[in-house]
């Protein structure tokens, strides 16, 4: 099958250098080329994922934000992408985290960390 458009030929480098203009120029944009094919999505994934906001108002919603988007960025295989993960909001104190969605159990030993499916990730907390 011949590509759509001559952006498409492109190699897969000079896409990313693209989305890379775009989305510097005008961010929003950056969401709009994601949506023309696969193989922009793949080309603008590094910029969709940079950074990631939640803005909670309880802990039943920031346990369930944080659940969809673990699974979003695993489904997506775009977890290396995120370079800042921020969380506004207040919670309430008359609300504790323990037995939610498993928060508030004993945390993993120090040199490591665990996610909610188990899988062990490196301690970054001294580099």
């Amino acid at each position: 099958m011949a590509p759509s458009s001559t952006l498409e030929a492109l190699p897969p480098e000079s896409l990313e250098e693209i989305c890379a203009m775009i989305d510097a120029a005008h961010r929003p944009s950056i969401y709009t080329i994601a949506l023309v094919s696969k193989s922009y999505r793949r080309a603008a994934r590094q910029f969709l994922f940079r950074s990631l906001y939640l803005d909670v108002k309880n802990t039943h919603q920031l346990c369930d934000n944080v659940n969809q988007l673990y699974d979003g960025l695993h489904a997506s295989g775009s977890f290396g992408y995120v370079r800042d993960f921020w969380i506004t909001g207040e919670l309430s104190h008359s609300h504790p985290i323990d037995g939610i969605n498993g928060l508030g159990q004993t945390p993993p030993p120090k040199d490591e960390k665990s996610t909610r499916h188990g899988t062990l990730l490196p301690d970054f907390s001294s580099a």
